[in-house]
């Protein structure tokens, strides 16, 4: 099958099936989101090994079901979250989405019986951004990296004093601040990059009194982990669906998500994150260029 494989780079690539284990599901993908996981790889800071297909989130529909899991989730509507706990990381542990037809862990299927849409798709990094703003409470918080992660906690937390450093080293404010000194120390802050020094630079900027929060998306991530880190797995909850219908979650989809049908030139991609048309990627290879 065609496959957006990591092999020495990111590759088209023709497959076998993956088998399907007792307690997996066969998973037709329809929409995958390209983000930091996938950007990453790409550059060197997530390694996963050669032959892994990508793709940690996405929605589609399931074509089969292990032995172990009941017949009727057959044809349901599915999101898959980028981490199973019994099994890894979506995409980077065990082979993901960005294939015809994906094979994953039960545990990281949610199923929906009505249609979902794009908006499903940011839950797994909404339900970190929600998680996170409840912790840090009203201290100040600032995060180092540009993720989707730390784009909806700016957003959702805009009453609160929350400043983004970015990767260069720029800042994006809250309350109109001006932040003079690099030294200041934080009550709080929020990792959403993958490169190494944040997680540095953040035990040097943390207050004595303060805490780091980390996104985990990918069991065998980070290596190094700093004192008085706290790591925050996505997790799947009803009221996360409250909020799709929200100016904050349309202003992230109008703003910070792009849309694509081709899933080698998104990658990196060139907002937090960009939604590829799975489907449609198919129909634009021909399949005797694909590389092996």
């Amino acid at each position: 099958m065609k496959s957006i494989v990591f092999n020495q780079g990111i590759i088209v690539s023709e497959q076998p099936e993956t088998p399907i284990g007792s307690k997996s599901v066969e998973i037709l993908p329809e929409k995958v989101l390209v983000d930091g996981i996938e950007n990453s790889i790409f550059l060197g800071l997530l390694w996963v090994k050669p032959g892994t297909i990508l793709g940690s989130i996405g929605i589609g529909k399931i074509r089969d079901v292990g032995v172990d899991l009941p017949q009727s989730m057959i044809g349901k509507r599915s999101l898959v979250f980028p981490l199973s706990e019994a099994i890894g990381g979506i995409g980077t542990e065990v082979n993901g989405l960005l294939c015809e037809r994906a094979v994953v862990p039960v545990d990281s299927v949610i199923t929906f019986s009505e249609n979902i849409d794009d908006r499903y798709l940011i839950l797994p990094h909404l339900s970190v951004a929600l998680d996170i703003m409840e912790k840090i409470g009203d201290g100040s918080t600032l995060i180092i990296g540009s993720g989707l992660t730390a784009v909806l906690i700016h957003i959702f937390g805009r009453d609160m004093d929350i400043n983004i450093m970015y990767d260069d080293g720029s800042f994006r404010l809250s309350n109109n601040n001006k932040v003079v000194n690099i030294d200041k120390q934080w009550d709080n802050i929020v990792i959403s990059t993958m490169r190494g020094w944040a997680r540095h630079l953040a035990q040097r900027l943390v207050k004595p009194s303060g805490h780091i929060f980390i996104p985990k998306f990918v069991n065998s991530w980070p290596s190094f982990i700093p004192q008085r880190s706290f790591l925050v797995r996505p997790r799947y909850r009803s009221e996360l669906l409250e909020y799709l219908n929200s100016k904050e979650v349309e202003h992230v989809i109008k703003t910070y998500l792009g849309y694509s049908e081709d899933a080698l030139s998104s990658i990196p991609t060139t907002k937090p994150g960009i939604i590829v048309d799975v489907k449609k990627v198919w129909d634009k290879i021909n399949i005797s260029a694909i590389i092996e």
